[in-house]
């Protein structure tokens, strides 16, 4: 049989993140799901780990340097070690984002 991944999920308390976060552990992962109600700062400044986003219900933008970019549902982006400070904005009432890293 194939080896399979368990999962387990808990209210993340250690997140910087101030909102409706859920986490999803694994020995090689971790996966929150984040309900961006207005405006969200993330500061990943002490890690040097890569972050992938998947917007997978409404829309909102993602801000980084003074510049804000549009992201939707669907949309997926792979952001890199050097992207330690930025933020997550919502157009509609609220929009959520899966957030991966290892």
């Amino acid at each position: 049989t194939a080896d399979q991944v368990k999962l387990y999920c808990e209210k993340d308390t250690t997140s910087s993140v101030s909102g409706n976060v859920s986490a999803y552990f694994s020995d090689f992962f971790t996966t929150n799901l984040i309900t961006v109600e207005r405006e969200l700062e993330f500061d990943h400044s002490q890690s040097d780990r890569f972050t992938i986003l998947i917007c997978v219900e409404g829309s909102g933008t993602i801000g980084y340097n003074g510049v804000q970019e549009p992201f939707c549902k669907g949309e997926i982006l792979l952001l890199s070690a050097c992207f330690s400070n930025y933020s997550l904005k919502s157009i509609i009432p609220a929009f959520k984002v899966l957030e991966v890293y290892i």
